[in-house]
């Protein structure tokens, strides 16, 4: 049945989901099992209905021939000569009766004249209590229907049967036609039920895609919007929009909780970080303390320089993503680049080959901090390695490359180096200092303009990471 629906649903060319396939298909074979069942009772039905009609004019018939003699003395006397010599009786007819009287011994008495045109009927000697019996007769023609009817003398003394058969040909012509017309009509049935059961199942599915489209839309930061849906408020349906609407709601408000107490942080943070830092660059200029003092100093504000760079991070990775996402500013790539490697301690490792006149639209500043953390990444674990930045532009289409070749990313650690502090066993073991911050807030960046970023290893070692963006196209 499964592969009977699947090949319909090629030859119809229907193109649905797995859940609506499989509803699809049982409410096809629903349709299917209870056309099976109708089709069964119709033919014990039709069956039942034109063999009762038979067993009618078979009892009507033997009524009349009864009626036509007597037993007498052990033997038949004739009252109506007439019903015997009936064309039913003696031709072979559209409608023939086939006659026998017989004693309980199995000694016939009278048979009609057709027999001997048609086929012998066999003698049968059936126990029942009935005024009639009725049950069918093979005979090496075709099946009969027969009737029987006991035989009493003057005293009430059992002595014989009349049975009378009659072909029953229209009621298995009648059954072969059902059969003929159900075989011919199957393929038009089957894609019928199945055009059906899409229908239903798409129907079905409706108010669900519904929910779907309209949560799809909903986002972390956009979780005002809610689920709208016409039904019965008691209805499952209903239910699940109440349900989405309320869970949403709930998001919403400890999204907005989460987001300012983040900003709040954030900047309660920055304000003595900067202090910390101004008071450092004075003590590292006033040139007050030996060596070994300033020393100290130094790691002091790399460390703070460190811990503010961690908290920028983390405030653009929560800030609204609607507002990253819809900047209009356009900005040029070789001066971002630019921008880039004249703050970087490590320039002279890095080689540039970027085209010129190519436009980006985003936040220049995010932008610069994404491509500045995939740069020191590729510089933090290439050892005295050079890092090569290459950018091209074609129909409008930018990939910016950062290639290395350091010790590379295993293969486990693909899927999760954009991860939030992620970091490796390798790294950690070969003792590179990091947060795990940078990649996943160049993701964030890049996803945040409309651009994907990826992986791909570089042969025979190292790692290159592809940013693909949109250009602006000046005309």
């Amino acid at each position: 049945m499964k592969v009977i629906f699947s090949l319909l649903m090629k030859c119809l060319n229907i193109n649905l989901s797995k859940t609506v396939k499989r509803n699809a298909f049982m409410i096809a074979s629903a349709f299917i099992a209870f056309l099976l069942i109708f089709n069964v009772i119709l033919y014990f039905v039709i069956t039942f209905q034109l063999t009762a009609v038979l067993d009618a004019k078979i009892s009507h018939e033997i009524e009349h021939i009864a009626s036509a003699f007597r037993i007498k003395n052990n033997s038949i006397e004739i009252i109506r000569q007439s019903e015997f010599e009936e064309s039913a009786l003696v031709e072979l007819n559209d409608n023939p009766f086939f006659l026998q009287i017989y004693s309980k011994n199995g000694k016939i008495i009278l048979q009609s004249e057709n027999i001997k045109m048609f086929a012998p009927v066999r003698l049968s000697f059936p126990t029942f209590n009935t005024f009639e019996y009725f049950e069918n007769t093979e005979t090496i023609r075709e099946v009969v229907r027969t009737g029987y009817r006991k035989l009493f003398n003057e005293h009430g003394v059992f002595v014989g049967f009349l049975q009378l058969s009659a072909r029953k040909l229209r009621i298995d012509t009648a059954i072969k036609n059902i059969f003929f017309y159900n075989v011919l009509l199957l393929p038009f049935l089957l894609v019928i039920i199945v055009v059906i059961s899409v229908i239903i199942s798409k129907k079905t599915f409706q108010p669900l895609n519904a929910i779907i489209e309209t949560a799809d839309k909903i986002t972390a930061t956009n979780l005002k919007e809610k689920l709208v849906l016409d039904s019965d408020p008691h209805d499952e349906l209903s239910k699940l929009k109440l349900t989405l609407n309320n869970l949403f709601s709930r998001l919403e408000n400890q999204i907005q909780q989460i987001s300012s107490f983040s900003d709040n942080a954030s900047h309660q943070l920055l304000t003595p970080l900067t202090v910390i830092n101004s008071e450092l660059e004075l003590l590292l200029k006033s040139q007050a303390f030996d060596q070994h003092s300033n020393d100290s100093i130094k790691i002091i504000k790399e460390q703070s320089d460190r811990m503010t760079l961690i908290i920028k991070s983390l405030l653009i990775l929560a800030r609204d993503e609607h507002a990253r996402t819809n900047c209009n500013s356009v900005f040029n790539l070789n001066s971002a680049v630019e921008e880039i490697l004249k703050s970087s301690t490590k320039k002279t490792r890095v080689k540039s080959i970027i085209a010129e006149s190519i436009y980006i639209k985003g936040n220049v500043e995010h932008f610069i901090i994404a491509l500045s953390n995939i740069i020191e990444n590729a510089l933090k674990y290439s050892s005295d390695s050079p890092v090569t930045i290459t950018a091209s532009n074609n129909n409008n289409n930018c990939k910016i490359k950062v290639i290395d070749s350091g010790i590379g990313i295993a293969e486990a650690d693909k899927s999760k180096i954009f991860d939030k502090f992620f970091r490796s066993n390798d790294v950690e073991n070969l003792g590179v200092k990091g947060y795990g911050l940078g990649l996943s807030l160049a993701k964030s960046i890049i996803n945040s303009i409309g651009g994907e970023i990826s992986l791909e290893d570089n042969s025979p070692k190292g790692s290159i990471f592809i940013i693909s963006l949109k250009s602006v196209r000046f005309d």
